[in-house]
């Protein structure tokens, strides 16, 4: 579970493989019982799936540069596929993995930004329905 989180979308990333590496802990000091690590361990998985069903308009703090610190930023979460993000001075971007590793990135230039921009109001105002044009994963600029 643990190197699913690690290799997956960064999102809250820190909070969920410290509660894996905490129940690891438990267990292997005895603290909890086997049972009960495996009881714990089963809610974890299943809030894992949660996560990738999961559509959410949130903040979250993002890397947007190489060598800056992440900044609290306004996001879109499609489920563990993709972030979308509002950037701070205007514009969006995403996160998208290159060469193993993730990084932010502008749109790519064959995105619509008004169809991001919809997607981020219509999540404001709680609609959860739409069809929107989105960039696609894994794609290149």
């Amino acid at each position: 579970l643990e190197a699913a989180i690690e290799q997956g979308l960064p999102y809250r990333r820190a909070e969920r493989v410290a509660a894996v590496a905490q129940l690891d802990a438990q267990v292997q000091g005895q603290r909890v019982s086997a049972a009960e690590g495996a009881a714990r361990l089963w809610r974890l998985a299943q809030d894992e799936l949660r996560l990738s069903g999961e559509i959410a308009r949130t903040a979250t703090p993002v890397q947007l540069s190489a060598d800056g610190e992440p900044r609290l930023v306004e996001a879109v979460k499609l489920g563990t596929v993709m972030l979308l993000t509002q950037l701070p001075g205007g514009g969006y971007g995403w996160l998208r993995r290159v060469d193993g590793a993730w990084r932010h990135d502008p749109l790519p230039p064959d995105a619509d930004p008004d169809e991001v921009a919809r997607l981020f109001a219509d999540l404001g105002k709680r609609v959860r329905g739409g069809l929107y044009r989105l960039p696609v994963p894994g794609a290149t600029p």
